[in-house]
């Protein structure tokens, strides 16, 4: 399967954090698992015509969720520093069977 990256943004999350939330200490099992990376991926049959909306939408769910548009500080927080997410929008090159994919 040959992936063509198309755009790479960081999406912010539309209002700031307040002050007294900046900081966000991780719990122990945070703490344990602290080199996890989690990504998501959506597959469309054709580019979706509201690609836009999709940003605006995950900017105003970074807002409500602040620590996942942050940067961990020490291995014991979070800085909610705004940093924001990776937004990346890419298209498959050869025609491909989704059951392959899914497997």
């Amino acid at each position: 399967m040959e992936v063509s990256i198309i755009s790479r943004e960081i999406i912010k999350p539309s209002s700031t954090t307040p002050n007294h939330l900046r900081t966000q200490k991780l719990s122990h099992l945070d703490q344990m698992n602290i080199d996890t990376f989690i990504s998501i991926i959506f597959f469309y049959d054709k580019a979706p015509k509201h690609c836009d909306q999709l940003k605006t939408s995950l900017s105003q769910t970074l807002s409500h969720y602040y620590p996942l548009a942050g940067q961990v500080k020490d291995h014991l927080s979070v800085d909610c520093n705004e940093y924001g997410v990776t937004f990346v929008k890419a298209q498959v090159v050869a025609p491909i069977d989704m059951s392959n994919v899914l497997k």
